[in-house]
């Protein structure tokens, strides 16, 4: 597991308006794990970040989705909190990659909060009434397991026999 440092992780952002995409996505892909294994050292550039969600660049938009999730385990000042209608604004549509990316952010927020994740959850749960520009396949709309994978570690999976309220359905 590598740690990394702030100043590393300033150059990670500098390389993110390299003119090289190769450079850009290689620096924001190792953000994502930094912001992981190291959420404190990349606090610092939380607003950094928010600015990111207005890219043009949408590998550049789903990457700072995961970072901000990834920073919650950090955020003391609870900056994220406020952030969560943004946030999960695009899970009902109409970019599918863009909604899996802030689903995996809602269970790294759900995990670093607590409190939250009633309220992550019922955010999680537009999916079933979402529109993507990217057909879906039909399979796809029946999940497993009752409760979202990411969250299963938040929401664990209800043991044998229990009964589940199953919501309703279209």
């Amino acid at each position: 597991m590598q740690s990394f440092t702030r100043s590393q992780a300033d150059a990670l952002c500098e390389s993110l308006s390299s003119p090289t995409a190769r450079t850009r996505f290689r620096a924001a892909k190792l953000l994502v794990e930094a912001s992981r294994q190291s959420p404190g050292v990349l606090y610092s550039r939380f607003d950094f970040f928010v600015q990111l969600l207005d890219a043009d660049n949408r590998i550049l938009r789903w990457n700072a989705v995961r970072i901000l999730g990834n920073l919650a385990a950090a955020d003391h000042e609870n900056k994220l909190d406020a952030l969560l209608d943004r946030l999960f604004a695009p899970i009902p549509g109409p970019e599918m990659i863009t909604a899996a990316n802030a689903i995996a952010a809602a269970a790294a927020v759900a995990l670093a909060k607590p409190h939250l994740a009633d309220r992550i959850a019922t955010e999680v749960l537009k999916v079933k009434r979402a529109r993507y520009a990217t057909r879906v396949p039909q399979r796809c709309h029946r999940p497993r397991y009752p409760v979202p994978r990411p969250f299963l570690p938040v929401y664990p999976e209800p043991q044998a026999g229990a009964r589940i309220r199953q919501s309703p359905t279209r």
